[in-house]
C-alpha cells in the first residue's frame, strides 16, 4: 500500500510539476497569441453580424425638407393678422404629412363628408397606387385660395427635384372651426 500511496503521490507530484512548467513564461507567450486570436475572431464575427444586419435592414429614403409655399400668409387685399391655417397651408400640410407617410396625421385633415367615402385602409391603397406623384418633391407653390361661405380652393404646383411639376386643386370645406379638404386632385402637365 505504501508503494502505491508513494506512486499516487508520484504522479500528482509530476502533474503539479507539469503545471508550474506550463504556466512559466515561456506558456505565457501561448496565451498572449491564443487571447490575441481569440480576440481578433471575436471581433470578425462582431463585425460580421453589424454588417450583415446593415444590409439586410431595409433601407427607408431619407425625407429632405420640402419648402411650404407661405406667400398665402400675406395676400394682397387683405388686411388682417396671417393666418398659419390657411386653406393653402392645410393643402400642403396635408400633403405633406402624406409624403412622409405619416397617413393618420394626413387622414385627419379630411372632411367628415370624404372620410365617410374613404377609410383609412383605402386612404393608404390610394397612397400606394399614386404615391409616385408625392416622390422627389423639392416643393409646394400655393400662393393664393379663394373663399366663398364656407367653401374654399385652391390651386397650386407641386414642384419636384427634376424641375417638373404637377398641378392640384383642392376643395375644402370650413368645418368645427377649421378648413378640412373635401377633394384633392393632382394632375401632370
Amino acid at each position: 500500500m505504501d508503494s502505491s500511496q508513494s506512486a499516487g503521490e508520484e504522479s500528482i507530484r509530476f502533474v503539479r510539476i507539469r503545471i508550474k512548467k506550463f504556466f512559466s513564461g515561456a506558456s505565457l507567450t501561448f496565451y498572449f497569441y491564443f487571447a490575441a486570436i481569440a480576440l481578433t475572431v471575436s471581433v470578425f464575427f462582431f463585425l460580421s453580424f453589424v454588417f450583415f444586419r446593415s444590409i439586410s435592414r431595409p433601407k427607408e429614403e431619407p425625407t429632405p425638407a420640402v419648402s411650404l409655399d407661405i406667400r398665402s400668409f400675406f395676400l394682397k387685399g387683405r388686411y388682417r393678422a396671417p393666418d398659419a391655417e390657411n386653406p393653402s397651408i392645410i393643402a400642403q400640410k396635408h400633403l405633406e404629412l402624406t409624403r412622409k407617410k405619416k397617413f393618420k396625421s394626413a387622414y385627419n385633415f379630411l372632411s367628415v363628408s370624404l372620410k365617410k367615402k374613404l377609410s383609412i385602409q383605402e386612404f393608404i391603397q390610394n397612397y400606394k397606387d399614386n404615391g409616385l406623384l408625392l416622390t422627389h418633391v423639392k416643393a409646394y407653390e400655393f400662393p393664393e385660395y379663394k373663399i366663398a361661405g364656407d367653401r374654399a380652393t385652391v390651386y397650386g404646383k407641386i414642384i419636384y427635384e427634376t424641375g417638373e411639376a404637377s398641378s392640384v386643386k383642392t376643395c375644402l370645406r370650413f368645418e368645427n372651426g377649421s378648413w378640412k379638404i373635401s377633394s384633392l386632385l393632382i394632375w401632370i402637365k
